[in-house]
């Protein structure tokens, strides 16, 4: 416009872009999150599977799954992701809770079946 007096449609046209900007930004900014969430879950899935692979494995007697000794599982997990044991337990219960795992008993000894 060549008026150099602000109007109130001015302000208006400020305003929606000021708006729309803010919209694409956190927009933006949630699909950041999704994807460091996502990256993070990766490398713990990757860290359980590389643990479980070094583990000894067993077919479970009652179900016949291929299963390893959580116990072992435990601190194979913790030294790959360098965190305690007790954090590794944690979150071995996490897996199991969300039914990413299975914990199977064979007398007073638990064993751990990886769904996927």
């Amino acid at each position: 416009m060549k008026t150099s007096v602000i109007t109130a449609d001015h302000v208006m046209m400020a305003t929606e872009i000021i708006y729309d900007n803010l919209h694409n930004l956190i927009i933006w900014l949630e699909q950041k999150q999704d994807v460091k969430a996502k990256k993070r879950r990766e490398n713990e899935m990757h860290g359980w599977k590389k643990a479980y692979n070094l583990c000894g494995k067993f077919a479970h007697k009652k179900s016949g799954k291929e299963v390893v000794a959580k116990k072992d599982l435990e601190k194979r997990y913790a030294s790959e992701a360098a965190v305690s044991t007790r954090t590794a337990e944690r979150r071995l219960d996490k897996l199991i809770a969300n039914s990413q795992a299975e914990r199977l008993m064979d007398g007073r000894k638990a064993f751990i079946h990886l769904s996927w």
